[in-house]
């Protein structure tokens, strides 16, 4: 679930929007460049509301909501333990972190790891006060290519954000590559990683008629020929379940969102299609009296993999076995507003 909700607008200098948020108002007055946001923290939303000129009887006018964000945000201060040589960890009264450094400099180093919970997160948001030209260098997840060196202006402040696939880890240098030690401390202000929902981009349809393997059961034999992917099937005893797979990777998954599959066989041969192996995603398709079948059906999230179950619940002895022959024609993953 979001515990934080953002909105920026636009409208006219000087005019004000009352925005509540499960109960909570606060008021947006445009600043000189027709601009203003509100920022909410909550568990969870259940109403949000706009007033425009709230309290004004008889008003005109126009304001555009430029974007709407709900993001989730977690302080990762909880997890500052194990001091470093030459730092010293602790919170002040209003429960911000509070780093001292005592004699630092060179390459001197305090690391911040988080569980694997964490991981998912993938914004870096810091505020630290600290005294003016104070340097510190920031290596997220301890990766050098995430190197960043920031100087604290002249009221003391660092403001870093930084977008990231995951988070592992918070590295920073205090006075990094000096020659002589310094010491002070770095109030966190602000120490969030937050999960930002990445952009959707949508991307042309993908051809994924291919690449099908079939479980260790042996039921299945998968070849290919001027019709498109054939599927012979051969159940023996307890094979009721057997499937065959294809995997998706994300480069094609991404900016795709509808998995669309055509088969063709004889009239009344059923076929399960599980996309990600999920029950809620199953759908059984019986062929009709032309033998045609059609799955379409829209995704939610990433497509990691597509599994299929011929004759779903039945099966043969090794005597007679149940057998069965059909073809997938198409196997297409794009997007459907």
């Amino acid at each position: 679930d979001y515990n934080y909700f953002k909105i920026n607008m636009s409208g006219t200098v000087g005019k004000q929007v009352l925005v509540k948020v499960n109960g909570t108002e606060k008021w947006v007055t445009f600043d000189a460049e027709g601009l203003g946001s509100a920022e909410f923290a909550f568990e969870s939303f259940n109403e949000i509301l706009l007033f425009a000129e709230g309290g004004v009887d008889t008003v005109t006018g126009s304001f555009d909501i430029l974007g709407i964000s709900l993001e989730y945000h977690y302080d990762f201060s909880v997890h500052a333990e194990n001091p470093s040589d030459g730092y010293a960890l602790s919170f002040n009264e209003a429960g911000q972190l509070v780093v001292t450094y005592t004699n630092v400099s060179g390459w001197m180093a305090q690391t911040i790891s988080f569980p694997e919970e964490l991981k998912g997160f993938n914004v870096f948001d810091i505020q630290i006060e600290t005294d003016p030209g104070v340097k510190v260098m920031f290596k997220a997840n301890n990766v050098g290519a995430n190197e960043e060196t920031l100087t604290a202006d002249a009221e003391g402040k660092i403001n870093f954000v930084k977008d990231y696939p995951e988070a592992i880890s918070l590295v920073f240098f205090v006075n990094p590559g000096g020659e002589t030690g310094v010491n002070g401390n770095l109030i966190f202000t602000k120490s969030i990683l937050r999960y930002v929902e990445p952009e959707f981009v949508p991307n042309d349809p993908i051809d994924l008629n291919n690449n099908f393997v079939g479980d260790d059961s042996g039921v299945y034999t998968i070849t290919t020929d001027e019709t498109g992917v054939k599927i012979d099937v051969s159940k023996v005893a307890d094979q009721s379940y057997a499937h065959f797979y294809r995997n998706v990777t994300e480069a094609e998954s991404a900016g795709r969102n509808t998995l669309k599959v055509t088969f063709k066989g004889t009239a009344g041969t059923s076929v399960i299609v599980k996309p990600n192996d999920s029950g809620a995603l199953e759908l059984t398709i019986t062929f009709d009296s032309n033998g045609d079948g059609f799955y379409e059906e829209l995704i939610p999230g990433s497509l990691t993999k597509i599994v299929f179950m011929a004759l779903p619940g039945q099966s043969g002895t090794a005597e007679t076995p149940l057998t069965a022959s059909f073809h997938i024609i198409e196997t297409e993953f794009k997007y459907v507003e």
